[in-house]
């Protein structure tokens, strides 16, 4: 049986793609690394665009 990692997880291949379970890890692994991504860029703008004071 042959495995592949996605995310440091391991699916089965025999797994079909559009089964519910799939998508459910698939979905989830890919919400987390946007927001994960994002959530520094998030913070470099807020710093960037906050009015300096004199």
């Amino acid at each position: 049986m042959k495995v592949f990692t996605y995310d440091h997880r391991t699916l089965k291949t025999r797994l079909p793609v559009r089964s519910a379970l799939f998508k459910q890890r698939t979905g989830g692994l890919v919400v987390r690394w946007v927001t994960t991504s994002e959530y520094p860029l998030l913070y470099v703008f807020a710093l960037s665009s906050t009015p300096k004071s004199d």
